[in-house]
């Protein structure tokens, strides 16, 4: 079994500093698919698909995906 990632608490900035474009990517698809993070009243009224911790870890997330291109971009030039 592999070694478990270090999320930080989900530190966009830590993230950004420590992951790739790619693993964070796979670690936003990990949180999207686990069936723990879905919202029960989806189907039935509710609005959002994730709870609201899935869905602040996804932003957290995406924030360190931009980041993380942002730190990219500016060590190529």
């Amino acid at each position: 079994m592999g070694e478990k990632q270090r999320t930080f608490g989900y530190d966009r900035v830590k993230l950004a500093d420590a992951y790739s474009v790619s693993e964070l990517i796979a670690m936003a698809e990990a949180v999207r698919t686990d069936p723990a993070n879905t919202d029960p009243g989806y189907g039935r009224g509710g609005l959002h698909v994730h709870t609201p911790s899935a869905r602040r870890k996804l932003d957290n997330l995406s924030w360190a995906i931009r980041n993380r291109q942002a730190l990219d971009a500016e060590a190529r030039s």
